[in-house]
């Protein structure tokens, strides 16, 4: 066997430590802490960053419009936020990117107490949304998607928003259970696993299920993207194209390894039991793509439930081709 002198194996260490700290930094802000973020989760957890070059030093913000502002203005590289606030951004004359999707459709579901759920039994999605008048509803932040979503319903189903009284409690899971638990709430917007432990706690259920696909207007839309400054993707294609390959890899693992996606689930959100972790992951399971590309159409789809909602306020002929791209990918 070749043995190597002390000072070849000293020089392997440094080139060997050299190499592991020659990482690219890159920032990435996320909204809130939630379920929906499975793919960061994942990617973080079996460090696909680190093996494609990179150290992300993720924060999370409360709320969409923070999150979007701190790519807009390109004090992080890139950040976990939904296409809406991509068009609307657009119809102001600004603009920012997606260039990877990490869901097809909001995780987003309305809760509600029993009273609700007896209320709303066997009714049709929209007597299921006009039961909420004058209930108390739970959403992470004003102006954010998940109240712009239950706007839009209101306004389909003729819900006199008015008449509902809107409490705004962030992005922790356990902050909605509490309020179902102290009667300050009646019903909440808000992602799994809040609806899982409104039942497990007998204090209601899934309302509308819209991860079902229950209300079609937001089946296979572009929701929950990457999204980057266009001066970042000038300046920095290679980082945001290895950020695309890991939620890739993590993709990959959520689709075809659960087992290993659920363990990476079960480290951030520790509170969770075994069996109510699984079931959650199975449930929003149909919400992550098998890829991060985008379409025209899935791009039409998702202004014309803005416009219907009244959010957004842009031409007919508006091209939404400048403000998404799969060429990172």
């Amino acid at each position: 066997m070749k043995r190597l002198s002390t000072a070849a194996f000293l020089l392997g260490i440094l080139l060997f430590t050299g190499n592991a700290l020659a990482l690219d930094n890159v920032k990435i802000s996320n909204i809130g802490h939630a379920y929906w973020a499975a793919p960061l989760y994942v990617a973080e957890y079996y460090k696909l960053f680190e093996k494609h070059g990179l150290n992300a030093e993720v924060t999370t913000v409360k709320g969409g419009s923070l999150a979007f502002q701190s790519a807009l203005t390109k004090s992080v590289d890139l950040t976990q936020v939904t296409f809406e606030h991509v068009l609307k951004a657009a119809a102001r004359g600004e603009r920012a990117v997606s260039f990877y999707r990490f869901a097809n459709a909001p995780a987003n579901n309305i809760v509600a107490n029993n009273a609700l759920m007896k209320r709303g039994a066997g009714k049709s999605i929209g007597d299921r949304i006009l039961a909420l008048k004058g209930a108390r509803v739970a959403l992470p932040s004003a102006g954010g998607s998940n109240e712009k979503l239950l706007e839009m319903l209101g306004k389909v189903y003729g819900l006199d928003m008015s008449t509902v009284q809107r409490l705004y409690l962030g992005g922790n899971p356990a902050s909605y259970l509490a309020a179902f638990q102290g009667d300050q709430i009646d019903a909440a917007v808000f992602a799994e696993p809040v609806g899982l432990l409104v039942k497990k706690a007998h204090l209601g259920g899934t309302l509308v299920n819209i991860m079902k696909g229950e209300e079609p207007r937001f089946n296979d839309v572009i929701f929950l993207t990457l999204v980057a400054n266009p001066d970042i993707i000038k300046a920095k294609p290679d980082i945001l194209r290895r950020v695309c390959a890991a939620y890739d890899d993590a993709m990959k693992i959520i689709h075809n390894e659960p087992k290993k996606g659920i363990a990476a689930m079960a480290k951030e959100f520790p509170s969770l039991s075994a069996e109510d972790n699984a079931a959650i992951y199975n449930a929003m399971l149909p919400t992550w793509p098998m890829n991060g590309k985008m379409n025209v159409g899935q791009a039409k789809r998702t202004i014309a439930y803005m416009t219907a909602l009244g959010s957004l306020h842009v031409k007919p002929d508006f091209d939404p081709t400048p403000y998404f791209t799969n060429e990172l990918q």
